[in-house]
């Protein structure tokens, strides 16, 4: 009996590939983003690397919070970047 089975012919539909597209470029972009300010930043070598973990493991949703938590500690003057 097989328990489990693996389909190896697994064709994309092209109008998914499509939309596929953007949201890869957008996230490979943001993370870009994010890493670039995160190095720059003075921050602690601990919270570097936390910020670089959430970045790549929450995709999209982690640049993002990095860089909405970089922001309001700027607009704060809570800066600890500079």
């Amino acid at each position: 009996m097989e328990f489990f089975t693996v389909n190896s012919n697994i064709e994309l539909d092209p109008k998914i590939l499509i939309l596929l597209i953007p949201v890869f470029v957008l996230n490979v972009t943001l993370f870009i983003i994010a890493l670039v300010s995160i190095i720059k930043s003075s921050m602690k070598r601990n919270e570097k690397i936390i910020w670089v973990i959430v970045s790549l493991c929450v995709s999209v949703i982690g640049p993002l919070v990095y860089l909405v938590y970089s922001g309001i500690n700027r607009k704060n003057g809570d800066d600890e970047d500079e």
